[in-house]
């Protein structure tokens, strides 16, 4: 899973990646998401899908949180120094297990 915000230029940036990742290996088994949290814009789908589609990621599977809400990025993406850090990606588990995070620049394990 990825969260990102449509005003962090390295989620848009990323994004681009993980769609590419997503086409060549996405399958029943891996599976990229790309949640829209901590939105400025208050973007619905479409607006968000708009957001991905200037960095050629428009066919990510995509979940917005509403009213530019941002509960998920503080519930997966903050840190003790900060509330979020975004880009967030997660690793998770076909039981919905967090495996791995990234948030911005090095990787954190469970």
């Amino acid at each position: 899973m990825s969260i990102w915000a449509e005003w962090c230029t390295p989620c848009l940036i990323e994004a681009g990646d993980l769609a590419m990742v997503q086409q060549r290996y996405g399958s029943a088994a891996f599976d990229i998401r790309a949640i829209l949290s901590a939105g400025m814009k208050h973007l619905d789908l479409a607006g968000a899908r708009q957001a991905l589609a200037k960095t050629q990621a428009e066919s990510l599977p995509l979940w917005v949180e509403p009213n530019g809400g941002k509960k998920i990025a503080l519930a997966f993406a903050g840190t003790s120094q900060s509330p979020y850090s975004l880009p967030c990606l997660l690793l998770v588990d076909r039981h919905g297990v967090v495996r791995g995070r990234s948030q911005g620049v090095g990787i954190v394990t469970n």
